[in-house]
């Protein structure tokens, strides 16, 4: 109990803090925070669905690179559902590989995105936003997306979704419709993702390919391992990731990727944090 009220102030703190600091400290929280929203999405997906995908990236890079195109585009936002859920045609256990290979052919398609002689491997400008605002906006959003997940989780109907998660054939036969279920939780997860995608392009005001690399597809899942697979942890974990990239790639490169493969092998011992009911 003491950790988890510890782990949550420690969140608040890191939320509130920014809005007083400089603003390369600003648009580092920003950059966490934003990718906080993204693991919390990824983390509905996977905890309350049973669906481990390892190519979030893919809801996260196709609106932020609609943003960035034509912020009109962002109607057509919702449709990134219906790019990643298809791939559940392969089960729950192929689910994960096939969501990572579809990511990495989006990375290799997306340099060859050319839009009135902008794009390619340069990316797209995409709209700024005041920092200051977008960072409120993010929290906001952040706030909002926790408390919409935990609604839903406790809900009557999040337990239907639960119950599909556990047994789909069982829970067939006491009349419960799988298909609507998965539906609902693909699209909340993929709004999400979706959102935080729209702003982290407006945060840094450009959109390139590297939004569907494998630093993207494989980062919710690397911070939900350090957090356990839960909400207040997992936070903090997109917090940990961020900054220890930022600060230690100027002297150990591409450092992140030394933070994944601790993850993954951290992964193997932690086979129940994905289904642990707590939110901390």
């Amino acid at each position: 109990m003491l950790v988890s009220i510890a782990i949550r102030i420690l969140v608040l703190v890191l939320l509130i803090l920014p809005v007083f600091l400089d603003c390369y400290t600003k648009l580092l929280a920003a950059s966490a925070l934003t990718l906080a929203i993204f693991t919390v999405s990824w983390l509905y997906l996977e905890k309350d669905l049973g669906w481990a995908s390892l190519g979030h990236s893919i809801p996260f890079g196709v609106s932020a690179y609609l943003f960035a195109i034509n912020p009109l585009l962002l109607f057509f936002s919702p449709l990134t559902t219906f790019l990643l859920f298809p791939l559940s045609i392969f089960g729950k256990h192929t689910f994960p590989f096939a969501s990572f290979v579809f990511s990495v052919f989006l990375w290799y398609l997306a340099h060859h995105i050319v839009f009135e002689g902008k794009g390619g491997e340069e990316g797209f400008r995409a709209p700024s936003i005041n920092l200051d605002l977008i960072y409120l906006i993010s929290v906001t959003i952040l706030i909002l997306s926790c408390l919409l997940i935990w609604k839903i989780s406790n809900s009557y109907f999040g337990l239907k979704v639960k119950a599909v998660r556990d047994d789909e054939i069982a829970a067939k036969a006491i009349g419960i419709n799988s298909l609507p279920f998965k539906v609902f939780g693909f699209a909340i997860s993929c709004s999400l993702a979706s959102i935080a995608g729209i702003l982290h392009a407006a945060i840094f005001g450009h959109v390139s390919p590297g939004v569907f690399s494998p630093y993207f597809s494989l980062f919710p899942f690397v911070a939900a391992t350090i957090g356990q697979g839960k909400i207040w942890s997992s936070i903090l974990g997109s917090y940990t990731v961020v900054f220890l990239s930022w600060f230690l790639s100027p002297y150990v490169p591409e450092f992140h990727y030394a933070i994944y493969a601790v993850a993954l092998i951290l992964a193997s011992y932690t086979q129940s944090y994905a289904r642990s009911d707590r939110s901390v």
